[in-house]
This record gives structure tokens, sequence and C-alpha cells, in this order.
């Protein structure tokens, strides 16, 4: 019966989510999205964002309490639906051909249903890791666990080569927000 009990409230879960498009992504339920200001011509002001087309979370819960989580996310399937900037993101900043992925880990309790909380996590990209703070608040209903959270990162914390060319540069800043849903 104490086995019965403890199977009901201690299990795992992968979501792996997997859009073809650009557009698809950016109006999925399940997202990953960065967003990047920049300038060009050095005058004129705007931001860009991209999304993560596909992703796998693997997280253990038990209970209402996630107790880990990891993210994977395949460096050729980010997009900001511009193939000259994808193409040098790839290349030049996560030198996908040597680093295919990029991972995140968040490895003790993190956080019950219901709860908003500052958590850290660890990034590995281009083969390094970094510690860094996701704000991370969850809800649920009688179907669905839904996971929402953000980060502020930058080019110079993950050691990203600035990607900037001549006539239009970005700032060190990286906001990502994300969502996913699961049903238990």
């Amino acid at each position: 019966m104490i086995f019965l009990l403890f199977v009901q409230f201690c299990y795992a879960f992968t979501l792996t989510r997997g859009e073809t498009n650009f557009e698809q992504a950016a109006k999925s339920a399940n997202f990953i999205r960065f967003q990047i200001d920049s300038k060009k011509l050095g005058l004129f002001s705007s931001s860009f964002e991209g999304y993560a087309k596909q992703f796998t979370v693997t997280a253990k819960v038990k209970g209402d309490t996630v107790e880990k989580a990891t993210l994977v996310i395949p460096v050729k399937q980010i997009s900001t639906d511009l193939y000259a900037r994808d193409d040098q993101m790839w290349n030049f900043c996560f030198e996908e051909k040597t680093y295919p992925e990029i991972k995140v880990e968040i490895t003790n309790q993190v956080l019950a249903k219901g709860q908003e909380k500052l958590v850290p996590a660890k990034v590995t990209i281009r083969g390094k890791e970094k510690e860094v703070q996701v704000s991370l608040k969850n809800s649920s209903d009688s179907k669905k666990v839904r996971y929402e959270g953000t980060t502020h990162l930058s080019f110079s914390l993950l050691e990203i080569p600035d990607p900037s060319i001549g006539v239009a540069s970005v700032k060190d800043a990286i906001d990502v927000t994300f969502a996913f849903e699961e049903s238990p």
C-alpha cells in the first residue's frame, strides 16, 4: 500500500516539442523565446526575437514538487526567422558543429504547485557551464500543469562572441521567456 502511494506521488515526465518553423514556434503554448535589442547603423534601435523550434524537457516530480529538471535545445533548431542571422548564430556564436546542443539543468528541489520562485540553474553552452538564476512559477488544473519562467542572460556572461556586424550591433542582454505544459 505504501509503495502504491509512493508511485502515485512520484513520477517523471519528458516533454518533447518540435515545430517546423518560426511561426509555429511563436504560436505554440510550449515555447522558449529570447529577445535581443539591437541598433542599425548605430542610430535606429530595434529588437528581434527567436524561438527554439525543438526542445526536450525532462523532470522528476515528487508529490507537488519538481525535484529536478533538464532542458535540451538542439542549436540548429533555434530560429530568428532570418536565415543569415540564424547562420551567424549557429556557426559563429554557438559553434554548432562542435557544440550541437544547449543544456539547462536545475538539480535541487525546485517548485511546489502554485509557487513562484527564483532558482539556480546550470547552463552548458559552447562546452562551458555557467550558473544563472531562473524565475519559475507554475499553475495547474485537473488536466495539466503549466510551468512558466524568465531569465536574464548576456553574451558576456555566457562567453558567447558578440555577433554584431558593421551595420547592425546587438546589446549584451538576452531576455529569455518560456512555458511548458504537461499532463500528469
